[in-house]
């Protein structure tokens, strides 16, 4: 009786919240390994980690729009964010060789998964071209800022043919190319390993790992976007493979950034 009255005088609501809280601590442990924060170096990672990682993934772009990954400063703020990531997937841009030891002192928890890992890295060769050609007349070309899909900085580039014309082009910044011109100023490994769809799917690979290893219960989930995945990227192959079919190997093209590395490298330009 007396506990009958005790639990008249102070209420059920005291036992039911108590048991609530108890009942929701396990589900709370669980729920922060439902969905996990990535950040990536560049915007087509976003994409890449979404298409695996799905509805439990969150996935933010350190590169702001506009900014190069050949020069870009994380601001301080950035740095301190990155301690609520649970994963920092790295692609081997400019910018992360300063940056990923400056992670590894801050967050030293934060895991690094670098996508490139296993990619036959084409090397970056400092060329000289000298054209002699003769023609007699002008060209003055004045080309705004273009975006080749990754935040590039604009690149000037001043053409001088010694034919009877000059050809000159503006863009932005002031290094100097010529025909006999000097040095582009990439040097090292391409890093420019997102532009084809056989490399793309080696990074698939490593982030599919990646994200299996933080979230092995959803393993099966994550399996099946990996292969919806990859098939999407082998059909994009096979269309690409169709369209330079009538095309003689070794063709040459012109790009507007030497971007197109892996790509030509996979279709035989």
């Amino acid at each position: 009786m007396k506990k009958n009255s005790m639990v008249k005088k102070h209420g059920l609501l005291p036992l039911v919240l108590s048991a609530l809280i108890l009942l929701l601590i396990p589900s709370a442990a669980s729920a922060s390994q439902d969905r996990i924060n990535v950040v990536v170096s560049i915007p087509p990672q976003k994409y890449f980690v979404e298409q695996i990682g799905g509805r439990h993934v969150d996935v933010s772009v350190l590169l702001p729009p506009g900014a190069s990954p050949h020069s870009f400063e994380p601001r301080p703020s950035q740095m301190v964010d990155l301690g609520n990531a649970h994963l920092y997937m790295a692609i081997g841009v400019e910018y992360e060789k300063a940056l990923l030891p400056r992670i590894e002192s801050m967050h030293p928890d934060l895991k690094t998964v670098h996508t490139d890992k296993g990619i036959s890295k084409i090397s970056m060769i400092p060329h000289s071209h000298d054209h002699d050609h003769h023609h007699g007349h002008d060209h003055h070309h004045d080309h705004g800022h273009h975006d080749d899909g990754h935040g590039h900085e604009d690149h000037a580039h001043s053409h001088d043919h010694q034919h009877g014309h000059n050809h000159e082009h503006k863009h932005g910044h002031n290094h100097a190319h010529g025909h006999g011109h000097g040095h582009h100023h990439h040097e090292g490994d391409d890093p420019h390993v997102w532009l084809s769809p056989d490399t793309v799917q080696i990074m698939a690979g490593n982030i599919y790992q990646a994200l299996v290893e933080f979230l092995p219960e959803k393993k099966g989930y994550l399996q099946e976007n990996y292969i919806n995945f990859k098939r999407e990227l082998m059909l994009l192959d096979q269309e690409i493979k169709g369209i330079f079919a009538g095309v003689e190997p070794g063709t040459k093209f012109m790009v507007f950034h030497p971007a197109w590395g892996y790509f030509a490298r996979s279709y035989g330009l």
